[in-house]
């Protein structure tokens, strides 16, 4: 299994930088010696999450200087792990966002319907900052969320609230509609 993981990290990472397998020694620096920037390595971390079905948080790639390092780290994410180390690090639920602009402002909204992996809702509270003040969070999570799933979109989303952004997290009714628009009730 170990080298089945090996080979899957060494193709994406070879397909994002766009080097050879070969390329990838455990001592390779992913920046000095492949030119990686700080969006490639979230481009890997994209992928790897992909690929493999792991959240790779943005934040472990901060210490990652090589291929060796950068393997290492994806492998410990991949290894078993307890049933509240999975609960903890699940990919989130599925969910429906909308982000609304303030009029006075400029009018103007943005839905997004996908996974709440860590990447999105970091990407989502960055839109939410870069609205500013006034502006307001609605995400609507799939019914069959956890109560710990929920709580932990909550506990993401909550810093944007002391950025002036007021927000709406609730849970779809089961056995609502599944259109753009879901019908909610509060969780």
């Amino acid at each position: 299994m170990l080298a089945s993981l090996e080979s899957r990290v060494r193709r994406v990472v070879a397909d994002t930088l766009g080097v050879g397998g070969e390329d990838l020694a455990a001592d390779v620096s992913l920046v000095d010696d492949l030119a990686a920037d700080s969006l490639d390595l979230l481009e890997i971390a994209i992928a790897l999450e992909a690929e493999l079905g792991i959240p790779v948080p943005e934040r472990l790639l901060d210490g990652v200087r090589t291929y060796g390092e950068l393997l290492h780290t994806t492998l410990a994410l991949a290894s078993p792990r307890t049933d509240a180390e999975v609960e903890r690090d699940a990919p989130g639920p599925a969910a429906w966002t909308r982000l609304i602009a303030p009029a006075i402002r400029h009018a103007g909204e943005l839905l997004r319907a996908e996974r709440l992996t860590p990447y999105v809702l970091a990407s989502i509270s960055e839109d939410a900052r870069a609205v500013g003040p006034g502006a307001r969070l609605e995400v609507t999570v799939a019914p069959e969320t956890t109560d710990a799933g929920l709580a932990r979109v909550r506990a993401e989303l909550a810093p944007l609230e002391t950025h002036g952004i007021a927000l709406s997290i609730e849970r779809e009714r089961p056995n609502a509609r599944t259109d753009r628009h879901p019908t909610r009730a509060r969780a």
